[in-house]
């Protein structure tokens, strides 16, 4: 149950760095007000605990920034040399970097050990909790589609009886490609209708304009008459 915060009182922002990302808890009087968690890049996840801790100090800062300007408050660490970070001098270029992000606040530091740190620190492992993925069907009809294709079928036969007479041509997963694009046979009028619905008319293609809709598709997908087809499309709708 979070809290309304009461700006007569100081903040206690209590943060935590893991392998995977960083996760901050800013409360008052011993309830949450606010949550902050963000995954951290694949190179700072190769940084040292103590990068990622002061990362998770400065970025918490910058979320809550509303809340902690012109206020005194407490930020609580599980990494113990940043209790000190105030008196430190300036030795690493991510030193240089974040610490000024800090200047304008009146903040102080305290050393909070991990498992008394539980809150944050599992909103910055949460990332290992749950993942949602965007699955898209459009490569699955299109698979489906090309098995009743005679041009399809064609092609990919003489490029399997001798594939040198096709150095650009590639078959994998049941596509046929050219020159890393997927290629579409003429025959297949219904599969350019997915392609063009989906680059174009869709929530995802957004209606853009003919040149930006040919380009995103020209990037994955040949077949004869592209440029025609997709003018007409977009005319069209």
């Amino acid at each position: 149950m979070l809290s309304l915060p009461d700006f007569s009182k100081p903040f206690i922002l209590e943060t935590d760095a893991s392998a995977v990302g960083i996760g901050a808890v800013l409360a008052q009087d011993g309830h949450p007000i606010a949550y902050f968690s963000k995954k951290l890049s694949n190179c700072l996840q190769q940084q040292f605990s103590y990068v990622r801790e002061l990362y998770a100090i400065t970025e918490a800062v910058a979320k809550f920034r509303h809340y902690l300007i012109g206020h005194h408050f407490v930020i609580r660490t599980d990494q113990r040399s940043l209790k000190h970070l105030q008196d430190q001098t300036i030795q690493t270029p991510e030193q240089e970097a974040w610490l000024p992000k800090l200047l304008g606040f009146s903040y102080a530091i305290e050393y909070k050990p991990g498992p008394t740190n539980a809150a944050a620190d599992a909103l910055s492992h949460s990332f290992h909790m749950a993942i949602s993925i965007a699955q898209l069907s459009l490569m699955d009809d299109i698979r489906a589609a090309l098995l009743t294709s005679l041009a399809f079928q064609q092609r990919v036969d003489l490029f399997k009886a001798d594939p040198q007479d096709y150095p650009h041509h590639s078959f994998c997963d049941g596509l046929l490609f050219i020159h890393h694009r997927v290629w579409i046979p003429n025959d297949t009028p219904h599969v350019i209708s997915l392609i063009l619905q989906e680059f174009h008319s869709s929530r995802i293609g957004g209606h853009a304009g003919f040149l930006r809709t040919y380009t995103r598709i020209a990037a994955s997908f040949a077949w004869q008459g592209m440029r025609r087809d997709v003018r007409a499309w977009v005319r069209a709708c």
